[in-house]
């Protein structure tokens, strides 16, 4: 998938109008260069979070049964902005996979037991407990959607002064 078309996606998605927080009517949300955005009002903090789906046997040291349960499932991911080799963490081989793909290591894993647990026990028992995420290549997903998340719980240190 071409970083341009996710840009471009990212650009024709309209924010929303009312602030969830304090529900002023705003012509927009200021914005970040790291694509975080704020309410000029409240300061209440949001984000743009991508929804993908794997569609392609993911490249990795599991098993190919294993690799293929990944198909069709859907999660919300981050580019991965560093776009630097990787550990094969079964070798210690470094692979360069290009832009990848986010995605929280518990929270694949909880979906992936829904579909296949025995594709989720293989990594539990595989996959070092130190690595947080699990990656997948530009290749092997679809960008779905963008979704906007808001935390109440932050607030913008900028407007806090």
């Amino acid at each position: 998938m071409d970083e341009d078309i996710i840009r471009e996606h990212l650009n024709n998605v309209k924010q929303p109008q009312e602030c969830p927080g304090c529900h002023s009517q705003i012509p927009s949300f200021e914005t970040n260069e790291v694509g975080n955005f704020w309410c000029p009002v409240c300061g209440l903090l949001g984000r743009s979070a991508l929804v993908i789906q794997i569609v392609k046997i993911p490249e990795g040291p599991a098993p190919e049964e294993v690799r293929k349960a990944w198909v069709g499932l859907k999660f919300l991911a981050e580019i991965n902005q560093l776009e630097e080799p990787e550990a094969d963490f079964t070798t210690g081989d470094m692979l360069f996979r290009g832009k990848t793909y986010m995605v929280p290591k518990d929270i694949a894993l909880e979906v992936l037991e829904k579909k296949f647990p025995g594709a989720a026990d293989w990594f539990r028992l595989n996959y070092p407990s130190r690595i947080k995420h699990l990656t997948f290549g530009s290749d092997e997903v679809e960008l779905v959607t963008v979704m906007h998340i808001f935390d109440p719980q932050i607030s913008n240190p900028i407007l806090e002064n």
